[in-house]
């Protein structure tokens, strides 16, 4: 029978087989006073448990990866479903260094025991064994091992990233006042975050949407909205009759500029509107006619 060590102070194991002994001080708490730590504990009982057979080996955990981003929180989900609380809970992580695991946080009959470094960011579903970490970092990226003890044994190990996230994304030119057909340019993209993939895309499939009814002059209200099928970091620029289009009492713009509102509409918005969209590797222009009736 598993029980938690009552040994004052003691956190070097979380639990003990129970025996015909009335000592209440386990073996391994014994030890501890000898150089025993609580790492050593946890990974004795372990072997304890593997040794009896107690571990089933079954995979209860994705196979991930799964991934969280430095200073977020993440859930490690089991496909564990208990009627009551589980006993026994163990968390072990290993970040691959050689150096073996450690443990995360450990539960003994309603007892939690949250390992070295994790204090305060670490919690565990009593029904489902499911960990949630907190506060990431990149420390914090390797396999996390977990083992149970339900009605049957459960076991299972599943890998978490942590990364960066991307920020201060700029891009920068070697050059900026170029002739056409007789200058190059080169750009750079830089920017802050782990596991950095970089992609150039130009725009594409630029179109312009307006009104569906026929509009009366005076009396009616315009919006032309532009968009691209493809391409990142745009900005839009608006004109009417290759002329730039500016605001007035009648002519607004969105805040990103996509979308141009005339209201009313007048005789004189009659013409030819071009949305040309463009980033720092490509330019997409779209033309769009309009037609304002008198009455």
């Amino acid at each position: 029978m598993l029980r938690l060590c009552s040994s004052p102070g003691c956190r070097s194991c979380p639990l003990v087989f129970e025996s015909e002994s009335t000592s209440d001080q386990c073996s391994v708490c014994q030890d501890s006073h000898s150089g025993r730590t609580m790492e050593a504990g946890v990974l004795f009982i372990i072997a304890l448990i593997l040794l009896t057979g107690l571990c089933s080996g079954q995979a209860v955990l994705p196979p991930g990866p799964v991934n969280g981003a430095v200073g977020g929180s993440v859930t490690l989900n089991t496909s564990i479903s208990s009627e009551g609380p589980i006993q026994t809970i163990f968390w072990n992580f290993d970040d691959g260094s050689g150096s073996g695991s450690v443990p995360v946080i450990t539960v003994s009959s309603g007892t939690t025991i949250d390992g070295p470094g994790y204090e305060g960011r670490v919690s565990v579903s009593s029904f489902t064994g499911s960990l949630e970490l907190r506060e990431l970092t990149l420390g914090d990226t390797g396999l996390y091992l977990m083992s149970m003890i339900t009605s049957k044994p459960e076991s299972g190990s599943t890998t978490l990233n942590v990364y960066e996230p991307v920020s201060n994304v700029t891009v920068s030119a070697n050059a900026t006042d170029l002739v056409e057909l007789n200058d190059t340019v080169s750009l750079t993209c830089s920017a802050s975050g782990t596991s950095l993939s970089y992609q150039w895309q130009r725009i594409s499939g630029t179109l312009i949407t307006g009104p569906s009814e026929p509009l009366i002059a005076g009396n009616s209200s315009a919006n032309l909205s532009c968009q691209a099928a493809a391409g990142t970091s745009i900005s839009r620029e608006w004109l009417k009759d290759d002329q730039p289009l500016f605001p007035s009492n009648r002519i607004t713009f969105t805040v990103d500029n996509s979308t141009v509102s005339i209201s009313p509409v007048e005789s004189s918005d009659n013409g030819e509107y071009q949305c040309r969209l463009s980033n720092p590797v490509s330019t997409d222009t779209a033309n769009y006619t309009l037609t304002v009736n008198c009455e």
